[in-house]
């Protein structure tokens, strides 16, 4: 599989939308087509492979948030491979969500149910609201 060069991260208002992030290289699921005007949440599925989260009862692991991007991803031609953050701490405004979904929707597709915000804190994220993202607020 080929490495393409994606979009750099996006900047909001000239401010980094993770701050602190670590990051990953990992593979976007073919069919993929991430195209956030924020901050995307992903979820790995029983290939490892990285979609974006778009169920909240899905049992194959597309439920449980891992990871997050800031950048558009085209993967609708063949699987790539694309750098991710795993951890960081990142303003909840600047999160974007497919179809109805907040950082207080339900997961269940797992064993225990739990909130995308536990999940996400859970995968090594931290979550402010307002003013610096030294300080955090949830």
């Amino acid at each position: 599989m080929d490495q393409i060069t994606q979009e750099p991260d996006l900047v909001l208002d000239t401010r980094p939308l993770v701050y602190e992030g670590k990051t990953e290289d990992v593979t976007i699921k073919l069919g993929q087509n991430i195209v956030p005007n924020q901050v995307s949440i992903l979820a790995r599925d029983a290939d490892g492979e990285y979609v974006e989260l778009t169920a909240l009862d899905a049992t194959d692991g597309t439920s449980r948030p891992v990871a997050v991007i800031a950048h558009a991803v085209d993967a609708t031609a063949e699987a790539i491979v694309s750098h991710v953050y795993v951890s960081g701490r990142v303003n909840e405004s600047d999160l974007s969500f497919q179809n109805y979904f907040t950082l207080d929707s339900i997961l269940t597709g797992a064993p225990t149910s739990i909130t995308i915000k536990q999940a996400l804190r859970n995968a090594g994220f931290k979550f402010f609201t307002e003013g610096s993202p030294e300080r955090d607020y949830s």
